[in-house]
């Protein structure tokens, strides 16, 4: 592998959707992963009870401190069936502000809602940016009420840029709520990723103290190349073992290598009542051409026993546009550590190679319906090629069928701008499909939705006036598909929210 200068930062960053875990295979007693609505378990004795509230987090407000008046008439109304007229403007439900944090809640293959199973409520973890040392949270029943429930503490001396520095999963074991959470702080010029592990009882959340991911620290033997790359997106996973997996672009490597894509596996088995916290162990190191992976996506197969990495791959296009998605599985994870030379996967076997269009690092994300159906989808832009032209055109959609990745039609083209994201959802039930989510150019968040019988129709939108960013949701195989953004043009952001379950 060639060694390569660091770079400048050369970034747009957006949005969240997410992953959120798939359903619980067999191997370890009433493991239940997701947001499935049954579940539990765990017990961080490291931990220590959370702080108080963040003072910027008030419950249902429009932006200027007042109540939300159409709280109660949003996402507890269903929304209408395939084919309906558009979602009503009331429907969105505002949750809270967010200060100077456009992208408050992540990129699209991130999660930052999960379903804690034997508590009962949602729970958003959140970037605020009068709150930067920590991870605010927001806990609801019914995805319109909201309420202020604490926070996960960051390493002293660290804080986070926004959203898109952290992502959080869930795991439901042995009757014990268990969250995970990788995170990329910074402590003045050290740039360092941090797994911290949290259990939610008693209707509160507790965080354990925060654990470093090998070979991060810019301090470090190897340095980090984290300088080049702050806005790289991690992610993570719990698998079906117990196993909790992280992806980060926070790594140094001899050769001064940039914003790669490694892959971190945890030393011990999550069992809820317990967890050995040492140093995680570097168990992929994939090579981006020729020098980004600016966002990644770790998926859970369950029923396979492994864990998918898919990530986008430049090809030599630019720092933010890529022609093509990487993938591998875990049982042929390189295992490379500083000093090896990664994997650069051929471009012959990346996803949508050769079709000569370019997606932006935030216009893309995945979903599992089941092991042997797992959707991966990118917006292209309209003119590849021309750095003026910034719509968004055409989908591109494969499908992974536990063996081999194949083209399918995609949703109908909506316009939009690059980078505010693309997120996919469904429920519990893998026979009720998928919904896509996109904001398109007139700020409406347009819906299309997949069966296995019909494909993909478009269905519905859901208006607006006020510029809306970051575009997240609650994943795949989530309890209540929900989508979340950001809306404004300027400080103070605002958290929004709708529920598009009665859409599956």
């Amino acid at each position: 592998m060639k060694a390569r200068p660091r770079a400048l930062l050369v970034a747009a960053c957006v949005l969240f959707a997410g992953l959120v875990a798939a359903a619980f295979a067999a191997c370890l007693p009433t493991y239940t992963f997701g947001e499935s609505p049954d579940g539990g378990r765990d017990a961080a004795t490291d931990g220590a009870p959370v702080g108080d509230a963040p003072s910027d987090a008030p419950s249902n407000t429009d932006g200027s401190g007042s109540p939300e008046a159409s709280a109660d008439a949003g996402s507890d109304a269903p929304p209408p069936v395939d084919g309906g007229p558009p979602l009503d403007a009331q429907s969105a439900i505002a949750v809270v502000s967010v200060g100077s944090n456009a992208y408050a809640i992540g990129y699209s293959y991130q999660a930052h809602l999960v379903y804690a199973q034997n508590d009962a409520r949602y729970w958003l973890f959140y970037a605020s940016s009068s709150t930067a040392s920590q991870i605010s949270t927001l806990v609801s029943a019914d995805l319109v009420t909201w309420t202020p429930a604490g926070s996960i503490a960051l390493t002293s001396g660290f804080t986070i840029a926004d959203g898109y520095s952290f992502s959080v999963t869930y795991a439901n074991l042995g009757g014990d709520d268990v969250v995970h959470i990788v995170e990329n702080s910074v402590e003045g010029s050290d740039y360092e990723s941090f797994h911290i592990r949290a259990t939610i009882a008693s209707g509160a959340i507790t965080g354990s103290t925060p654990v470093g991911l090998p070979d991060t620290q810019s301090a470090g033997a190897q340095g980090s190349s984290a300088g080049s790359c702050p806005n790289a997106g991690p992610t993570t996973v719990v698998a079906a073992d117990g196993h909790v997996w992280d992806v980060t672009a926070w790594t140094g490597h001899s050769g001064s290598t940039t914003c790669d894509t490694n892959i971190y596996e945890s030393p011990g088995v999550d069992t809820g009542a317990g967890w050995n916290t040492g140093a995680f162990v570097h168990d992929g190191y994939y090579v981006s051409l020729p020098s980004y992976a600016w966002s990644h996506e770790l998926v859970s197969l369950p029923d396979a026993g492994v864990v998918m990495i898919v990530y986008p791959d430049e090809d030599n296009v630019s720092t933010t546009l890529f022609d093509s998605i990487g993938w591998a599985l875990s049982p042929a994870f390189d295992g490379g550590g500083p000093g090896s030379t990664g994997v650069d996967m051929p471009a012959a076997d990346e996803l949508f190679n050769g079709t000569n269009n370019q997606a932006s690092l935030n216009d893309w994300t995945s979903c599992r319906l089941t092991d042997g159906n797992v959707h991966v989808m990118r917006h292209v832009i309209t003119s590849p090629g021309n750095a003026s032209d910034t719509s968004v055109g055409p989908f591109e959609e494969v499908i992974y069928d536990g063996t081999s990745w194949a083209a399918t039609s995609p949703p109908p083209s909506v316009t939009s701008t690059t980078n505010t994201g693309l997120v996919l959802l469904s429920d519990t039930n893998p026979d009720d499909g998928i919904l896509a989510a996109v904001i398109g150019t007139d700020n409406a968040i347009h819906i299309a939705k997949w069966t296995s019988a019909s494909g993909w129709v478009q269905l519905t939108s859901l208006p607006g006036s006020a510029a809306r960013n970051s575009l997240a949701g609650t994943g795949c195989g989530s309890k209540r598909p929900a989508i979340f953004w950001t809306e404004g043009t300027a400080a103070p952001y605002e958290i929004m929210a709708a529920d598009l379950s009665g859409l599956l």
